[in-house]
């Protein structure tokens, strides 16, 4: 035990070092990084020996234990067993705070010699001086020196030893000092200050919880998240050229490279914008295509939050980057363990492989925390697709969504954007750029669904190559690589290399950054699976991967980087779809397996064995001594397995191009990797489901969906079982298949509700309503929207209130019920609007714009699609561009204004064609065959729709079929190929009435009984009626009584006898009471013509007349030109046997040539009650409202 002065306690210097040192060891076992002279020494030691020389002399002051009593308390306080070191750490630093300068003046008080002699001695000491000093004790104490009496007098500048020896023995004391000083600043990184006790301990717990910091950063750095300090800006930039190819990081961002982007809300600039909002505290999401630049704003607003002295952290998360990131302790610990309003940014948020970021939000939603996140539009998508979701953790996505406000990016580039792009290139390069901002705008504007930034880059001149444009350098780049380029090859040098080699290091490396892996060199390397893994192939591969730096990818100025050198991801995949290109122009088309592989799929195998073959890894340790991804894959390789497997699936999905080379159907379809459990291989069979239904490969899909639900079923997994019905429901639809889809949807929705899902137990719902919806069943189809919609309200998810306002809107426009549908579509654009969901906002505009043709106001529904078709421009939304001037098309078209309608629809055809969107495709050339008959381009029309049929057949999609073959029979029809009609639309019945469109099956009988009566005759046409009316009396799912009756009174039209002719009188009197005149009027027509073909004695005459009695009334009422039959003319045909009509008809036949009556319409009423007979009771009625119509005018 050694003490101090009398007034101070008493300290315990051996306990308090052996505190240090235990707490010093466990940061060191946990990873703390500590510099390599402490760690290599004793801590106990280190401590012991200087102290005992120093600090048990020093004036140790009060607070001693006052701090050890608080930091104990600060540390139990938090109640974390796992840092206990803590406390042990707090219990020796405590007691050892003294600074450098306290602990000189301590031991200069202390001097075995001459303390003055000692003062003035340090006072003349040269920093060099000391270092020779400091260099004679280390070699006095480690035996070194012969003389030691000598050496010492050498030393200190003295002849006297005992002097000499003092001086050594205090210098001793304050080197120890120092060192002692210099292991706790480097172990704690406390600086200490004594004067104020209050102070000094708040920053010694501040320093305690900068040591935890660092230790729970470690587990975000692994998960790709970096806290953003000065270490992300003080390395060089070494190559500005590449990061304009390579995309932006912090250092760039933050260095000026980025140009500022025109807000979306008119306030300034978009990061301005969006930091506005996050220090409000309100979470955003920034949304746009791959390649639009969402990512460096994202970075202007981590780096101005950190340049911001009013703010606080900044954690990071980079796409592609560390482990997938699916568990929220080490953020959340993060957070609560920084200073001030913390922002956390993660990019690619709608991804699995950040899905942990949502259960972060939930647990620091009381914490003073920010999140900003972007996601591309095509991922945010599949949370507002009626389909099912993959995973749980994808519905706590879909639910987190409703909580952040969308920020769209304004995608479309002015010109005076570009200009300052190019400008800022210029400053950072050093290279003049040719191009004209003007013209590179128009460019762009053409550049299909790809982000207009990275289209924007390709314009630019990096390493003073020719600034060709985005696909061309894709183009031509793949050619050279390929060896198909000839004199427009980019690199002769490659050709150099063996050409299968050179094409599979490329293919990987574009595959690796595609899918968000990263070009990692060892995982390049695993080609040695394929190629062989001895020194001379992987030396090969080595020469080709590095001769693709600088001109396929870009090295990064991250000197800490896993991955060297990489490009966009979105170039990476533009370059695969080249690949798929190439593999579908190779395939013959007859269906047969090739016999091998793709290359594709043998390349993501060889990335497989590195997680299912030991062997390999060993192969690729040889090359990689200090790999930490082989570390992680050793630890766990079906995890590894798991990430390749499904990112490479994701990118299909994503684009659908792709899927020619996954070898879907053959015997060498992309298989599992071994290494991985059946969760893994449902989630697989699942994702391969995804691919084929986005391409139109219906039967593949489904062929996926099953295994995926039969292994979901198999581990109990309800969940995944419930999701895969919903998507083989999906399949059913896009198939025709409405029953099957029906059954589906609702297996899934009673599972759904089994396991309390809401989520999915809403988007089933509105599955549900738009099945019925596609039957004709209307009624149903409102009522599963309404149950959707009340659902989403409950959950407070607007964006799916959204989705079922619309679709509401849908169902009432198809039961003539527009001012509803208006209202509903107007609520659902509301909604978007104020979510900032500028594509919800387009769909709105849309279908306002549907309904208003429905009420034949073409002005306003060309406005509506019109704005939509601006809205989607400015979104770089393609297919929505499509979608919308195929309506405007369809517009023109109401109106006669053929032309244009043409014009719009082959703009539509064009771009459907552009994006690779079949089923787009298909019902555009539907529409240019509708235009075509309308002008009478009859074999036109029959060519279009014989393309759609092709189409709608290659996907599969039977109620695209049955529509396409009625619209051949229409033209053959047109064409009086009367033949040949009539089997089109037999064809079109059959095929509807498997897939249950039931009042499409309507359609295409009246189609059937009208070219019959043409080819051959009424009876063949009565026929079909009858066939008709009892097909749809037997339908129970939904009311066809209206079809019934329609095909009835049309038997009745077409069969001239006795008997159908009083029928048909009774029907039409009944319309009249039924406030369905046009029809009324129409059968009174019919019956006025059958006047030739009866003898005025029949006794179906007096039906005759009085029809020609009505006829005449509704002639006075209309007093209209164009009606066919003039009244004076029809009176006069019925006077000449004026006994021959009914006794309703006669008293309207007084008041339409006498011009009054003793009736009443009253009398007429009460007469009708007294009636014992169905037409006569319904005749007088009929007569009566005529009568109080004539009386009225």
């Amino acid at each position: 035990m050694n003490s101090g002065p009398s007034w101070l306690p008493s300290v315990d210097i051996e306990t308090a070092a052996a505190a240090v040192g235990e707490g010093v060891q466990t940061l060191s076992d946990a990873g703390l990084g500590i510099t390599a002279g402490v760690l290599g020494a004793n801590p106990a030691t280190l401590v012991v020996g200087g102290v005992l020389g120093t600090l048990a002399k020093a004036e140790l002051v009060e607070y001693s234990r006052k701090a050890d009593r608080r930091l104990r308390r600060y540390v139990d306080e938090a109640g974390d067993e796992e840092n206990a070191y803590l406390v042990k750490l707090a219990d020796g630093v405590s007691r050892l705070l003294p600074d450098g300068e306290g602990l000189n003046a301590a031991a200069i008080a202390a001097a075995r010699g001459d303390p003055e002699r000692l003062r003035e001695y340090l006072q003349e000491l040269s920093a060099d001086d000391w270092a020779e000093i400091e260099e004679t004790v280390d070699r006095v104490l480690s035996g070194e020196v012969d003389d030691l009496g000598e050496t010492l007098c050498e030393a200190f500048g003295t002849r006297n030893i005992e002097a000499a020896q003092a001086m050594f023995l205090d210098f001793q004391d304050l080197i120890e000092a120092r060192r002692v000083q210099e292991t706790l600043e480097t172990v704690s990184g406390l600086e200490a200050s004594i004067d104020d006790l209050d102070a000094e301990l708040a920053g010694t717990r501040e320093r305690l919880r900068a040591n935890f910091r660092q230790l729970v950063e470690r587990d975000l750095s692994d998960e790709g998240f970096v806290r953003v300090a000065p270490v992300e800006f003080d390395h060089e930039i070494t190559d500005p050229e590449a990061a304009w190819r390579a995309g932006f990081e912090l250092v760039h961002v933050r260095a000026g490279f980025a140009t500022s982007r025109q807000g979306t809300h008119g306030e300034g600039t978009a990061t301005e914008e969006l930091l506005s909002s996050l220090r409000d505290g309100q979470d955003s999401l920034v949304v746009g295509r791959a390649g639009s630049g969402k990512s460096t704003i994202c970075k202007s607003v981590a780096c101005a939050w950190y340049d911001d002295p009013d703010t606080g952290a900044v954690f990071y998360r980079q796409s592609g980057t560390g482990r997938p990131f699916t568990s929220s302790g080490s953020l959340v610990e993060a957070v609560r363990e920084s200073d001030g309003q913390t922002l956390v940014v993660v990019e690619d948020a709608a991804r699995s492989e950040a899905e942990g970021v949502y259960e972060a939000m939930a647990d620091v939603r009381d914490d003073p925390v920010s999140f900003l996140l972007d996601a591309r539009r095509g991922d945010l998508e599949r949370f507002d697709e009626p389909g099912q979701l993959e995973t749980g953790a994808q519905g706590q996505i879909t639910e987190a969504f409703r909580t952040l406000t969308r920020y769209p990016l304004t995608e479309q580039l002015s010109s005076a954007e570009i200009q300052a792009v190019f400008e800022r290139f210029e400053a950072t390069t050093g290279r003049a750029v040719g191009a004209t901002p003007d013209r590179v705008a128009e460019e762009i504007a053409r550049g299909g669904d790809i982000g207009q930034m990275l289209f924007l880059s390709y314009y630019l001149p990096v390493r003073g190559e020719e600034a060709t444009g985005l696909f061309t350098d894709v183009k031509n780049k793949y050619r050279t690589i390929t060896g198909d380029a000839g004199d427009r090859a980019h690199r002769d040098d490659l050709t150099e290399f063996d050409a299968d080699l050179r094409q599979d290091v490329a293919l990987t490396t574009a595959l690796l950054v595609a899918s968000d892996i990263g070009p990692i060199p060892e995982l390049i390397h695993a080609l040695g699976a394929k190629h062989g893994h001895d020194r001379e192939t992987h030396e090969r591969i080595e020469e080709v991967r590095k001769a693709l730096v600088g001109w396929f990818v870009y090295p990064t100025d991250d000197p800490d980087a896993d991955v060297p050198a990489t490009t966009h991801e979105l170039w990476a995949t533009l370059y695969l779809r080249e690949a798929a290109l190439t593999e579908a122009e190779a395939d013959d088309g007859d269906g047969w397996d090739t016999g091998s592989p793709t290359r594709f799929v043998t390349c993501v195998q060889s990335l497989y064995a590195v997680a299912d073959r030991a062997d390999c890894r060993g192969s690729l340790r040889r090359g990689f001594e200090e790999s930490a991804l082989l570390d992680s894959v050793a630890d766990d390789p079906a995890s590894f397995g798991s990430q390749v497997a499904l990112g490479v699936l994701e990118l299909g999905r994503e684009w659908p191009v792709l899927e020619p080379l996954y070898g879907f159907g053959t015997d060498y379809e992309l298989p599992v990797p071994s290494v991985c459990d059946r969760e893994t291989e449902a989630r697989v069979e699942q994702r391969k489901g995804h691919v084929c239904l986005r391409r139109g490969q219906f039967a593949q899909a489904q062929t996926h969906y099953e295994s995926s639900r039969d292994l979901d079923k198999e581990l109990g997994n309800r969940q995944g079982e419930a999701n895969n019905l919903g998507n083989l429901g999906l399949v059913a639809r896009s198939q025709g298949d409405f029953d099957d889809a029906r059954d589906y949807h609702q297996q899934s929705l009673e599972l759904q509700r089994e396991l309390g899902d809401r989520q999915g137990e809403a988007k089933s719902l509105n599955n549900l309503g738009l099945i019925a919806r596609s039957q004709g069943d209307f009624d149903d189809a409102r009522d599963y929207h309404q149950q959707s919609l009340d659902l989403t309200r409950e959950l407070d998810d607007r964006q799916g209130e959204a989705t079922s306002l619309n679709n509401l809107g849908l169902v009432a426009r198809n039961q003539g019920d527009f001012d509803d549908a208006h209202d509903y579509h107007q609520q659902s654009l509301t909604l978007t609007r104020e979510l900032g969901d500028r594509r919800g906002e387009a769909t709105s505009l849309g279908n306002l714009g549907l309904v208003a043709q429905s009420q034949e106001d073409f002005d306003d529904a060309r406005d509506y699609h019109q704005q939509s078709l601006e809205l989607q421009r400015e979104l770089g939304d393609r297919q929505g561009e499509a979608t919308s001037l195929g309506n405007l098309g369809t517009v023109a078209h109401s109106q006669k204004d053929f032309d244009d309608a043409r014009d719009y629809h082959q703009q539509s055809l064009d771009l459907t064609r552009k994006l690779d969107d079949r089923q787009g495709e298909a019902k555009t050339l539907g529409n240019l065959g509708l235009v075509a008959r309308n002008q009478g381009d009859f074999d036109d029309a029959r060519d279009y729709h014989q393309q759609s049929l092709e189409l709608k057949r290659e996907l599969g999609d039977r109620q695209g079929e049955a529509t396409s073959l009625n619209n051949l029979g229409l033209v053959a029809q047109s064409q009086e190929d009367f033949d040949d009609a009539r089997d089109y639309y037999r064809q079109a019945n059959e095929l509807f009435r498997e897939i249950g469109a039931l009042r499409e099956v309507v359609s295409t009988f009246e189609n059937l009984v009208a070219v019959c009566e043409r080819l051959d005759g009424p009876e063949a046409a009565i026929e079909w009626c009858e066939r008709a009316r009892d097909w749809a009396g037997s339908v129970e799912r939904i009311d066809l009584s209206d079809a019934v009756r329609r095909f009835e009174l049309y038997r009745l039209r077409l069969d001239v006898t006795e008997r159908t002719t009083a029928q048909l009188h009774y029907h039409a009197v009944g319309h009249v009471t039924s406030d369905e005149g046009a029809t009324a009027l129409q059968l009174f027509a019919e019956l006025w013509a059958r006047r030739e073909q009866f003898d005025t004695e029949a006794d179906v005459y007096d039906a005759i007349a009085s029809a020609g009695v009505y006829l005449a009334a509704h002639a006075r009422l209309v007093d209209n030109d164009e009606f066919p039959h003039d009244t004076k003319m029809i009176l006069d045909a019925v006077e000449a046997n004026a006994e021959e009509m009914t006794p309703a008809a006669a008293v309207l036949f007084e008041y339409l040539t006498e011009g009054e009556t003793d009736e009443t319409p009253q009398e007429l009423a009460e007469k009708a009650e007294d009636q014992e007979s169905d037409i006569t009771r319904l005749d007088f009625h009929a007569a009566g409202r005529i009568l109080a119509a004539l009386d009225g005018q």
